[in-house]
């Protein structure tokens, strides 16, 4: 791994971090109104990641060629002996984001319709047919382009720097969304409810995966 590489997913972390502190309070505020503008930002966390993943994936792909990890992190995960727990890992990783755009674009939708839920919601269709659209692109981030073709703007150091910003302010709208709807309710149980506190722990613990650690597997090389 590359020092850039390195810094590059350092000031990721920092910059999650930073923004978990001085944003997501406000940002989860904002979604708890429930309204239109917080039925855009979840719908906006759902085309960040996307795009993201989308930029992310020909710079991503060129240093694995430079560094001579194989044709895609699957193969030099073959090549190199990469644990096949790494590799399962990323594949609940990846399962979990296809939930999270799935409950983006219907919550979103939701949302948007002022949160009255008559006449159904578009959102959860919109959810069914296109949620999976943020895991297919992180794969596909992760897999050599077929004959080596690739966008030449999409190599450009500027695109780059687009992706890491779109994934990051992705994973924060995702974070907060997280604190301001599902936070305060596990938070809520009561004390002498013993059994509740581990699946409370775990119910914490698995969104973090999701928001947080599914777009960091695009910073490991």
């Amino acid at each position: 791994m590359s020092t850039l590489t390195a810094s590059r997913g350092t000031r990721f972390d920092l910059a999650v971090l930073a923004a978990n502190l001085l944003c997501v309070p406000w940002i989860g505020a904002r979604i708890g109104r429930w309204d239109a503008g917080a039925g855009a930002l979840l719908v906006f966390a759902w085309a960040a990641l996307s795009l993201g993943a989308f930029l992310k994936r020909v710079p991503l792909q060129a240093r694995l060629a430079r560094h001579g990890e194989g044709e895609s992190t699957a193969a030099g995960a073959e090549a190199n002996g990469t644990p096949m727990g790494y590799r399962v890992v990323a594949f609940v990783l990846l399962v979990m984001l296809w939930g999270l755009g799935v409950a983006l674009l219907a919550a979103g939708g939701e949302a948007l319709r002022g949160g009255s839920g008559a006449g159904g919601n578009p959102g959860a269709l919109l959810g069914a047919l296109a949620g999976w659209l943020p895991a297919a692109l992180f794969t596909a981030a992760l897999v050599a382009p077929a004959g080596g073709r690739t966008s030449p703007w999409r190599a450009r150091p500027g695109a780059e720097l687009a992706a890491d910003l779109l994934l990051g302010v992705g994973a924060v709208i995702a974070l907060a969304w997280w604190e301001a709807g599902f936070a305060p309710e596990l938070a809520g149980i009561a004390p002498e409810i013993w059994l509740l506190r581990p699946l409370a722990v775990l119910l914490v613990t698995v969104p973090f995966a999701i928001f947080y650690l599914a777009p960091r597997l695009l910073f490991l090389a």
